[in-house]
């Protein structure tokens, strides 16, 4: 098993030299951003990037073996963490949307930028945990 993540891991250290070039990308973008519409654009693209990147983790995480036997009797491994992910999404979504509406109770800019902020923060937490997980693996894993 450990030699399965030492593959992930040289694919991830792979990915993080990928992801400082694109990091540079958006701090780029929003250097140049101007207005509102076009932080939210830099956004946007940065958080669609951190869930493509998150995916793909997440996706190594839920075909290991290791986690086969994790079930609650009516769902397999694999049903149980593609209902977490999409139900993670879904309240990301939703408390985002929330998180930008009191900024300006539907009116005005800010609100779609204070969104689409909130939609990069919680993606960037919500891999940390993932990488909790897999902290906790490497730890507990038998060789």
């Amino acid at each position: 098993m450990k030699k399965s993540w030492l593959v992930l891991s040289v694919a991830v250290a792979t990915l993080s030299a990928v992801n400082v070039a694109k990091a540079d990308e958006y701090s780029d973008c929003m250097a140049k951003a101007t207005i509102d519409q076009e932080i939210v654009m830099c956004n946007n693209a940065e958080a669609a990037r951190l869930m493509r990147n998150l995916q793909k983790r997440y996706n190594a995480i839920s075909s290991n073996k290791y986690f086969s036997s994790w079930d609650d009797k009516t769902l397999s491994a694999a049903q149980n963490f593609q209902l977490l992910f999409r139900q993670w999404v879904d309240y990301r979504d939703k408390y985002c949307s929330l998180y930008g509406f009191t900024f300006t109770q539907g009116q005005g800019t800010l609100g779609s930028v204070q969104e689409s902020q909130c939609l990069i923060d919680l993606t960037k937490r919500f891999a940390k945990d993932v990488e909790s997980v897999i902290d906790v693996y490497n730890k507990m894993a038998v060789n």
